[in-house]
């Protein structure tokens, strides 16, 4: 009856540890939930400040200020190139 009573209070006490590690467990990844969402939040802020000042207007805008001659670097492709494709096929435009 004595080892019974040691076997219940050694299997509660480890069952009370376990519940008390995987609070412990849950509260660190609450913990790091919540600063993934702070950086998130931060970078979308960041991501917004480059959309606003990389938009078209503010580029050409600053294009006009600086008086650079811009030329386009690749060309439309025309009835005589052929056109790629995702898997670098080449089909013939008709």
């Amino acid at each position: 009856m004595l080892a019974l009573t040691v076997y219940v209070t050694v299997l509660g006490t480890a069952l009370l540890w376990f519940r008390q590690e995987r609070l412990h467990i849950m509260h660190a990844v609450a913990v790091l939930h919540t600063q993934i969402n702070h950086t998130r939040q931060g970078l979308w802020d960041l991501q917004v400040r480059i959309a606003d000042l990389t938009g078209p207007r503010a580029l050409g805008d600053a294009i006009a200020r600086s008086s650079l001659d811009m030329q386009p670097v690749t060309g439309v492709p025309g009835p005589s190139q052929p056109i790629l494709s995702a898997a670098g096929h080449r089909y013939e435009q008709y």
